[in-house]
């Protein structure tokens, strides 16, 4: 299949249908850092465009879309493209924690070792 062949196939209406369900599959979040900012659906695989089955494709946002595909980063900036990864995985770990502070005790002076 040519690009311009598999542009146009992005744009049809059964493609558009299987990137939703593997957003919706996704939880619409990132495989890789759980991101829910600029998502793409990729082809793990392009012997299958067309037919594709769910375990061909896996949601990537553009980030880890650019590592996936090897290529450098566009604007430049790799490090910060990581930094910012980092900090939405410890954003996301944030609050599960706040929303599960009810079952973990919090270190405090007299517990200093965290022990339950």
């Amino acid at each position: 299949m040519d690009k311009q062949t598999y542009n146009d196939y992005l744009k049809s209406p059964l493609w558009q249908i299987l990137r939703r369900q593997a957003l919706c599959r996704a939880r619409n979040r990132c495989s890789v850092c759980k991101s829910e900012v600029d998502l793409h659906v990729h082809h793990k695989t392009y012997a299958n465009v067309g037919n594709e089955q769910p375990n061909d494709l896996v949601v990537l946002c553009e980030s880890c879309h650019t590592q996936e595909h090897d290529k450098p980063a566009t604007d430049g900036q790799p490090l910060l493209r990581e930094v910012h990864s980092a900090v939405r995985t410890l954003e996301m770990v944030q609050a599960w924690f706040e929303g599960n502070t009810r079952s973990v005790h919090r270190l405090s002076p007299e517990n200093e070792r965290g022990v339950l």
